[in-house]
């Protein structure tokens, strides 16, 4: 006789998807903790928490950001839906697969295709929601050994490169300068379609045909990995963090075949951004500095400076003021040091405006909010309107200083400003921003104040997972 628990209805959404897969209470808790480990992520789970999460019997009050990281991966969704009622899921979900980043296997320009032929497909699949990818820490530590040990590329395979033409480069370039302009403005859930499309129906039916042997088939590829880069972007600016990781190595790869040392050093620029936002400062600086080094003498000042301010980010992570002081200035002289029009397209974003909001996320998280609030509106104020998605990233680094000096008025009324410009936005980060500052309102003892906050996030951004308020 089947037991009582396999007749019952599940009582959530993480019940029913724990029995799709058919395996115990205890295989997924192991499960959890291995993924856990893969992602390096500080986070446990015992057999009864599961049990009693499944059950409805546990809300996500106090369920730590690790614990919320590693269940999205799971399990594809977010811990408040996971911990709802159950909805049809289609077919059954699949565990997460943290397959590490093979380099090894990406030794010919065949290979590099292929791996984004098929990132691609997955890519026009399901361009909104995250694959069910995990991130492999320890594939970042990879790419900055081959980054920095293998300086000419020994990918091999194409044809003569003799089927493209100067015109189809800037094709490719022309598309990546539009749709950069697209992310900027609308964020990365507006855009990850069409930068799809055009790797799809642009770049790959000629990529594959090119060698990097050729003037031509060289730009082409560089191209190409621009496009790649992209394309990574914005899986990482809608969450998708496994996709977003192999996007861009399979971009580095491409770069590292055209012998674009200084597009390389902006992937790997990207790659140290992401490692950051998901906890991984350590990774992250180590990134950076990769960046740096494997493009000296090839890189303009303004791309050095983007390298020194990834360095000075993931150090203000750590808490190394000392160091992230030092970088910061590093980044300041070279960017003064530049000239715009030597600089290549993919880094015309990183101006003065940029720096500053730089400084500010620095200075935010070195716990100096008087300087982060000056850097911000400094910012903001100098930022072209194309950067809308920076803007709501800047103001709300404004807002948290505000509240990180007491002035509370100041923080809400420069936050709800955000939340009205982010709901025409398709961006988890900004997403993430808000969601941050408000648990920073926890500091000030009144579960009012932040569910006020809640109400007028909730009316503009039902996106926004929000967890009760503390009382």
């Amino acid at each position: 006789m089947p037991r009582g628990d396999d007749v019952r209805p599940p009582r959530t959404l993480l019940e029913k998807l724990i029995k799709e897969r058919d395996e115990t209470y205890a295989e997924q808790a192991k499960a959890f903790e291995r993924l856990s480990r893969e992602l390096g992520e500080n986070a446990t789970m015992s057999v009864r928490h599961l049990q009693r999460l499944a059950a409805g019997e546990r809300g996500t009050t106090h369920a730590t950001p690790t614990t919320r990281r590693v269940m999205r991966q799971m399990y594809g969704h977010s811990l408040g839906e996971l911990l709802g009622p159950p909805v049809e899921t289609g077919t059954p979900q699949l565990a997460t697969v943290v397959a590490r980043l093979d380099l090894d296997s990406l030794r010919t320009h065949d290979d590099s295709t292929d791996a984004l032929t098929q990132l691609t497909s997955d890519l026009l699949t399901e361009p909104l929601a995250p694959a069910n990818l995990g991130v492999s820490p320890e594939a970042w530590q990879a790419v900055v050994v081959r980054w920095m040990l293998e300086p000419e590329s020994r990918a091999q395979g194409g044809a003569c490169g003799s089927d493209v033409s100067a015109a189809d480069v800037e094709v490719i370039r022309s598309a990546t300068r539009m749709l950069a302009g697209w992310d900027y403005q609308y964020g990365g859930g507006r855009s990850r379609l069409l930068v799809g499309q055009c790797l799809a129906t642009e770049a790959l039916p000629l990529a594959r045909r090119v060698s990097p042997s050729t003037t031509t088939g060289s730009n082409y590829i560089t191209a190409v990995a621009a496009l790649a880069r992209l394309a990574g972007w914005t899986a990482y600016d809608i969450g998708s963090h496994g996709s977003a990781q192999r996007l861009l190595t399979v971009a580095l790869n491409l770069a590292h075949e055209a012998g674009d040392r200084a597009l390389g050093g902006r992937i790997l620029a990207g790659m140290s951004h992401q490692a950051n936002f998901l906890g991984q400062p350590r990774r992250a600086v180590e990134l950076a500095r990769a960046a740096r080094e494997g493009a000296r003498g090839q890189a303009t000042p303004t791309t050095v400076a983007l390298f020194h301010a990834m360095e000075a980010r993931a150090l203000a992570s750590c808490g190394d003021e000392a160091a992230c002081t030092a970088a910061l200035s590093a980044a300041e002289t070279a960017l003064l040091s530049g000239d715009p029009a030597n600089d290549p397209e993919w880094v015309h974003f990183f101006d003065v405006a940029e720096l500053h909001a730089e400084f500010a996320h620095c200075f935010r998280d070195l716990g100096k909010p008087l300087l982060a609030a000056e850097h911000a509106q400094r910012s903001i104020e100098t930022s072209d309107s194309l950067y809308v998605r920076s803007l709501s990233f800047c103001r709300t680094v404004l807002a948290t200083a505000h509240a990180q000096r007491g002035e509370l008025d100041e923080a809400l009324h420069i936050a709800r400003g955000v939340v009205d410009t982010a709901a025409q936005l398709r961006s988890q980060r900004v997403l993430a921003y808000l969601d941050d500052f408000r648990g920073r309102l926890d500091v000030f003892g009144s579960a009012v104040v932040k569910t006020d906050f809640d109400l007028y996030v909730k009316e503009w951004l039902p996106r926004l997972e929000l967890a009760p308020a503390a009382g």
